[in-house]
């Protein structure tokens, strides 16, 4: 019994260590990937960086909060915060701000909210109290599969409406996941991946700006100069970087030859500087994250932190494995930040409460397992 104490207690410890480690190196490279930028559209080599530490500060304070909040009270919210999240989704299509094509988000001059980063948590913890409550029938069609697709299939219509594909992407695959993960009839899961499928097929099909975008993705060096020059920018920057990198702060492609150094792109940024090395470090912190997280999700002491700490583990990892996946040339662009680490305050602030409240959910199993020892 000590033995498993002190388990869960380096859980909780690694899994603080692991998410301040990427937003650590989050810091340096969005400062890195953005200084010119900066200096050249605002007069100030620091802009992006300053910004950039206040939203890590109000992440950390977020974090260090939810850390210390029984998890159990997301449990209680779950309906406040998903009213809420539709609430901001529906504001952002009738005032929002419209950025390269996208209208993701609310202006409120001194801060800009993009409500798809909330209703991405409040969608979780949704999921994670349907499966709680309905898990004894989670082999029915409509006590628990239809509920869910409803409240998740709505949610990323009104993403959707805003032009943004890959964040209701990474919101039904981590919808289709925690099924799996909870046992639901894998003939239901599998039908409604192909509803998804052929939904995004026809979505691609419809839009001749995405339709162009897959050609380009297919073929970049062909289109680039066009639709595939911010992927075929990130290729020539992995090229140049190799093994060891150019060196922090030495690197080319960011001074205007790659679109969104900073923030959707940053992963290319790390391997021109930091080679190689630096891109598989980076991989093995996301690694350790979804190890760590799916680890507390076995343990944890009641299915409402199992579920709400797979859910949080998967998302997160699924949004880091498309974002590279995008950068290398493993899938279409699809405008998804790199978490923790890329520039960007909503993303940040809440992928770093949604990583407190996984360590809550790891100290709680800690409490319980000491409770028993004793």
């Amino acid at each position: 019994m000590t033995t498993k104490r002190k388990t869960t207690m380096n859980e909780s410890h690694m899994l603080f260590i692991v998410t301040i480690a990427l937003v650590a190196v989050g810091i340096i490279m969005v400062f890195s990937a953005s200084g010119v930028l900066a200096q050249e559209n605002y007069n100030d080599q620091n802009f992006f960086l300053k910004r950039h530490i206040v939203y890590a500060l109000i992440g950390l304070a977020g974090m260090l909060l939810v850390m210390n909040l029984d998890y159990n009270v997301w449990y209680a919210a779950r309906w406040p915060l998903m009213i809420a999240a539709f609430t901001l989704l529906f504001t952002v299509l009738l005032i929002g701000k419209a950025v390269g094509g996208a209208l993701r988000w609310i202006d409120l001059g001194f801060f800009t909210v993009q409500p798809s980063e909330m209703a991405k948590f409040a969608v979780l913890v949704y999921l994670a109290s349907l499966l709680k409550r309905k898990h004894a029938k989670i082999d029915s069609l409509k006590w628990v599969f239809m509920p869910a697709l409803v409240v998740v299939g709505a949610t990323a219509v009104l993403v959707l409406l805003g032009h943004d594909l890959g964040t209701p992407a990474v919101m039904l695959i981590t919808f289709l996941a925690l099924l799996f993960i909870a046992g639901a009839r894998t003939k239901h899961i599998l039908g409604c991946a192909g509803l998804f499928t052929a939904a995004f097929v026809a979505m691609v099909a419809v839009n001749e700006e995405r339709c162009r975008r897959i050609i380009a993705f297919l073929n970049p060096w062909a289109h680039a100069q066009d639709e595939g020059f911010q992927l075929v920018q990130s290729f020539i920057g992995f090229g140049v970087g190799g093994v060891l990198g150019q060196g922090l702060g030495e690197g080319r492609q960011k001074l205007f030859y790659l679109p969104a150094a900073h923030t959707d792109f940053i992963y290319s940024v790390i391997g021109e500087e930091l080679g190689l090395i630096g891109t598989c470090w980076i991989v093995v912190l996301y690694v350790l994250f979804l190890c760590l997280g799916l680890r507390v999700a076995l343990r944890a002491k009641d299915s409402f932190g199992s579920f709400l700490a797979a859910g949080i583990t998967l998302m997160i990892a699924l949004q880091a494995l498309l974002n590279i996946a995008v950068v290398t040339g493993l899938a279409p662009t699809k405008g998804l930040t790199l978490p923790f680490i890329s520039y960007g305050g909503n993303s940040l602030i809440i992928s770093m409460i949604s990583a407190g409240v996984l360590i809550n959910i790891a100290r709680q199993q800690r409490r319980t397992s000491a409770s028993v020892a004793w």
